[in-house]
């Protein structure tokens, strides 16, 4: 795994030295508060101008950003960019210590931080809040730690700048430390921590999950929470004389029938997928096939530089065409297929044929890492094509941004699955009829 949350001079010559990264949250109702503290220091000789490069939770709000340099505490406000890089550069100049905090496309945030003196300590704290969901009584958080190494030009397809651009080091370790507290109702059902080691308490308000000790930053912290009996959330806050609430209802709707089912399976083969990751494709493969109906229509599909198709058209899920053909396919999947070019291969999977009497949406099961910087040429290019696209991101970090955005477009799903979880369960889990269409679906 990757790291890229490293301060960096600005020419890239002066590394500062992450030494140690902490976050604290709260998880009332469908609401998650997180502040992330990472504590830096210059152990070069040199003053220099830093810049930090961090991942933020799909959908999650910036709320705030403070650093903490010789004693001084700075806030950031938000001002026009062109005003903010005026005052920082002019902050610069007269010997000040700036910080200059930008958003990037697909939720990674940049940090410039000016005048850092040699030996000189800093403490960065982020905060941000961010709305969970719940699917049948289970409610998922991912809290990204890294960014994976991903496949494409930085600037060219993934929009950011030069000072911008985030680097890979796999030998480099930071220390990790949990603590988050899951309050109300919600603290009485089921908590695990599929990521990480933990130490699981109870409080006066409800639960206190903490990561033992010796974790380190190479990995998205997750927390999985199964509260079946709890189908509405609400979140309350007092501020002077006004109040402000968040309230969620998860009503059960009754099933349809199942109507055939016409579903497209695209796996990541290229080389990033190497190792648990397409062990965890395998797997999943094999979980599918066995939900098919001999009446479901099915193709397989695999691409890394290029996109390999089994049939060039849609088979019908015969027990002969599983047994003798996919099957087959599936054993000898591997991560031999080079680059990640995920727009190539959504496109020719969209034009495999689907019979014309058939007459319900395609399905589109896209299982990869998502580690591409091409991202919103994919996004766009899936709404003009009339696929659910149903995401299954696997790895120690898969790219959120990407999956979540292309499931949520496409009127679609996505799960996330670390390589301590079962894939299959997250198949039996979230492979039902939709209530609302005939076929299956993954909600």
């Amino acid at each position: 795994m990757s790291n890229k949350s490293g301060l960096i001079s600005e020419d890239g010559d002066v590394n500062v030295s992450l030494k140690s990264v902490r976050l604290e949250g709260r998880v009332e109702g469908l609401l998650m508060t997180m502040k992330m503290r990472q504590r830096y220091v210059n152990d070069s000789s040199d003053t220099i101008e830093a810049v930090y490069t961090f991942p933020g939770g799909w959908g999650s709000n910036l709320m705030g950003f403070n650093v903490e340099i010789a004693g001084k505490r700075l806030s950031a406000i938000c001002l026009p960019k062109k005003t903010a890089e005026k005052n920082y550069e002019k902050a610069i100049e007269d010997g000040d210590t700036p910080v200059m905090v930008e958003m990037n496309p697909y939720g990674l945030y940049t940090a410039n931080l000016g005048n850092l003196k040699a030996g000189e300590e800093a403490v960065i704290e982020i905060e941000y809040a961010q709305m969970l969901r719940s699917v049948k009584g289970n409610i998922r958080l991912t809290i990204p730690t890294v960014i994976g190494a991903r496949y494409g030009d930085q600037e060219a397809q993934g929009g950011l700048f030069g000072h911008q651009k985030v680097g890979t080091n796999a030998l480099i370790e930071y220390p990790l430390t949990v603590k988050l507290d899951v309050v109300g109702k919600l603290a009485e059902g089921n908590i695990e921590c599929p990521s990480h080691s933990v130490e699981i308490t109870s409080t006066e308000t409800g639960k206190c999950i903490q990561i033992t000790q010796g974790a380190l930053l190479d990995r998205d912290f997750i927390l999985n929470i199964e509260s079946k009996s709890v189908n509405s959330y609400v979140v309350a806050a007092k501020e002077d004389d006004s109040y402000a609430m968040i309230a969620s209802f998860c009503p059960e709707l009754p099933q349809a029938s199942n109507g055939p089912l016409a579903l497209k399976i695209l796996v990541d083969c290229s080389g990033s997928m190497a190792g648990e990751s397409i062990e965890q494709v395998r797997t999943a493969m094999d979980a599918v096939t066995r939900m098919l109906k001999e009446t479901d229509l099915v193709s397989y599909s695999k691409f890394g530089s290029d996109v390999e198709h089994l049939k060039p058209t849609l088979n019908l899920a015969t027990e002969k065409f599983i047994k003798k053909t996919l099957a087959k396919a599936i054993l000898e999947t591997d991560a031999n297929l080079g680059g990640t070019e995920i727009k190539k291969a959504l496109r020719s999977t969209y034009e495999l044929e689907v019979p014309t009497d058939f007459k319900t949406t395609v399905n589109l099961l896209l299982i990869t890492d998502g580690d591409v910087w091409n991202i919103e040429p994919v996004i766009k290019e899936a709404k003009k094509f009339n696929h659910r696209i149903f995401a299954i991101g696997v790895g120690s970090a898969p790219a959120e941004s990407l999956l979540q955005d292309l499931a949520e477009r496409t009127g679609g799903a996505c799960e996330l699955v670390t390589p301590n979880e079962s894939i299959e369960c997250v198949f039996q889990h979230t492979w039902t009829p939709n209530p609302l269409t005939l076929g299956h679906s993954f909600q």
